[in-house]
């Protein structure tokens, strides 16, 4: 399909189309909506849609790994949540806008969205921080990542609900950065790769994702 017509409104079309998606999100279900309702928030036509995606689908996945990597938020805060560089990252991670739209896109119908594509860029990252060479996670660690994914989401999903019905839930920092330190441990014990050297090459991504970002 060609490239829609350009004009001052259609600039950002991309951008729009992703905004209103979450906008309508907040008052439905995510199998309420639609590619005429997204369009018609957007103030684009069809085809800008279907210009910047395939489907509704594309769209739900693309905005999940914009928030999950947005400014290479993610590797940073991994980064400074395993190596206890920073305090403040778990509350962070859990009460930023980010987490705030996982949030919702989970209590929207959307949980197994969210942890498809969350495994997938926890399961990238740790790929290319433990397999420089190209090769796969041998199966022990990926089950360790995979169950850490499972673990944080379900952390999430009930600060979610808890504040939904007004009830101030504390975030247990210190819990989750032993839990970070503990997997840390174990995902290099089963890939063989020691911790150091598994920091150091947290530290080169981040510095990587951080550079990309700007």
């Amino acid at each position: 399909m060609g490239r829609p017509k350009k004009d001052p409104e259609a600039q950002d079309a991309r951008q729009r189309i992703v905004e209103a998606f979450w906008k309508l999100l907040e008052d439905r279900r995510l199998s309420e909506l639609t590619v005429g309702a997204i369009c018609a928030e957007a103030t684009c036509n069809r085809g800008s849609f279907y210009y910047h995606f395939d489907d509704l689908d594309s769209l739900v996945f693309s905005a999940i790994e914009n928030e999950l990597m947005d400014g290479g938020g993610l590797p940073n805060e991994m980064f400074n949540l395993v190596t206890g560089a920073d305090d403040g990252v778990f509350s962070r991670i859990v009460e930023g806008r980010r987490m705030e739209r996982l949030s919702l896109m989970m209590e929207r119908g959307g949980m197994d969205r969210v942890e498809a594509m969350a495994k997938k860029t926890m399961l990238g990252i740790w790929r290319t921080v433990l397999c420089p060479d190209g090769s796969d996670l041998l199966p022990e660690a990926r089950f360790v990542i995979e169950y850490a994914v499972s673990g944080m989401l379900g952390v999430l999903s009930f600060k979610s609900r808890q504040d939904a019905a007004g009830i101030e839930t504390p975030v247990p920092e210190r819990f989750m950065s032993e839990v970070a330190s503990f997997m840390l441990s174990q995902i290099g014990k089963a890939q063989g790769v020691p911790q150091d050297e598994m920091l150091l090459r947290f530290k080169m991504l981040s510095r990587f994702m951080r550079l990309s970002a700007t």
